[in-house]
């Protein structure tokens, strides 16, 4: 028998945040809280500090989704640590797309610190690296 997890379980944020590769962000936002804040770190025009999700997504994905061709940036889960008995988990991603000019953007890693808020997850720290956006 399995023992129920106090937090969701690896299993069920990598499910979540696969949303994110069949483009289909919106399905995670969902999760994220309003007035999250989020810091994406680098010296990229993207980096900078976010105190909503509104402010977050404008100044990367809908952005981003300008210079790129459909579906836009698909983020693919590489790894999951944590979740389940901790509060905590940390999500790394990396950055699929194909620019309008046809030049392909590849491998921009991203890692996603969340502490557990219920009923959502708030999102804390975002980490890209060689996204140039």
């Amino acid at each position: 028998m399995t023992t129920p997890q106090p937090y969701p379980t690896r299993a069920s944020i990598h499910a979540l945040f696969h949303n994110m590769e069949t483009g289909n962000a919106a399905e995670v936002f969902k999760r994220v809280s309003p007035d999250v804040d989020w810091t994406v770190m680098g010296t990229h025009p993207c980096a900078g500090r976010y105190t909503s999700l509104k402010a977050f997504q404008e100044a990367t994905f809908t952005r981003l989704g300008a210079i790129m061709k459909p579906p836009g940036l698909q983020l693919k889960v590489r790894n999951v640590i944590g979740g389940g008995e901790q509060e905590w988990a940390t999500v790394e991603l990396v950055a699929v797309a194909e620019c309008e000019s046809g030049e392909f953007f590849l491998g921009g890693n991203v890692s996603l610190h969340l502490t557990h808020v219920i009923p959502i997850w708030k999102i804390l720290l975002l980490w890209c690296d060689g996204v140039d956006c």
